[in-house]
């Protein structure tokens, strides 16, 4: 440390590679609807742009009602990280290939989270809907709620690959869920509520870069070379009903040398999904 403290000579260095970085939102196509077992997609159209995937995040504004009266109740709430339990899966595809996919997000990025977030992310994430102590102020006494979930805690992907996607076309897909009921608490068995969804928005990084780096950017793209994406994908295997014994084997399923586990999550819940 002292020797940096007394180098005044030090030659200043600047890098000029990233000129400029804005946030940029990609609505879904045209007349595309949210309702329960809908396929939402949304795409990047302007393929001549620099993007920034593990930045990127997921805007959602909606309504939590009574089915049948389309009204706010104050008897209704929603469970932790609700957000991903509002679709049954979620792809991205890259040049119309499926890089990524999570099945069951709702459970599978709930106990990811669990175990990976910490006291302070799991706090900074509250606009992201997830809090796992009182979630009132997610929604306001209407029963409006908007969140902003980075899609880093959605899927593998969106974790792991920290580079630029460059001049390629990129669609999210969300498959919504056929009902909501895994991501509601209600008070009376009698009350039906719904999630009404007015509007989803892709939000990614646009990058903008410096001649010279267009250029050797431009060179490794002219050249034909691959791409290596690499990461880590994240799998739920569900057992709906566990036998009534001290000792229990359960095969999954097996796998090549690329796609064996690094890490492996058991948990267990109490109340069956849509109850």
């Amino acid at each position: 440390m002292s020797f940096n403290i007394l180098n005044i000579g030090e030659n200043i260095l600047m890098d000029n590679s990233i000129t400029n970085c804005e946030m940029h939102s990609h609505p879904p196509y045209a007349n595309t609807t949210f309702n329960n077992s809908d396929e939402i997609r949304i795409p990047i159209q302007t393929q001549d742009i620099y993007t920034l995937p593990c930045n990127s995040s997921l805007y959602i504004e909606g309504r939590l009602v009574e089915a049948k009266e389309k009204k706010w109740s104050p008897t209704l709430r929603l469970v932790n990280n609700f957000v991903s339990f509002l679709f049954d899966e979620l792809r991205y595809e890259i040049g119309g290939i499926v890089v990524d996919r999570v099945r069951n997000p709702g459970i599978t990025t709930t106990i990811k989270g669990l175990v990976s977030f910490t006291n302070n992310e799991g706090n900074s994430y509250q606009h992201a809907g997830w809090n796992h102590q009182d979630l009132h102020e997610i929604r306001n006494s209407e029963g409006y709620f908007s969140v902003t979930i980075p899609l880093k805690n959605l899927m593998g992907f969106f974790e792991d690959f920290k580079k630029v996607l460059i001049n390629i076309r990129q669609e999210l897909v969300l498959i919504r869920s056929s009902t909501d009921v895994n991501a509601i608490i209600t008070s009376t068995s009698s009350e039906k509520p719904h999630l009404d969804l007015y509007r989803i928005l892709w939000r990614i990084p646009h990058i903008q870069v410096a001649d010279t780096e267009k250029l050797h950017l431009m060179k490794y793209i002219e050249k034909g070379r691959d791409l290596q994406l690499a990461f880590r994908s994240w799998e739920l295997h569900e057992y709906p009903v566990l036998q009534q014994t001290n000792k229990h084997t359960w095969n999954v399923k097996a796998t090549n040398q690329l796609e064996k586990p690094r890490f492996v999550i058991v948990a267990f819940k109490l109340i069956g999904k849509d109850s």
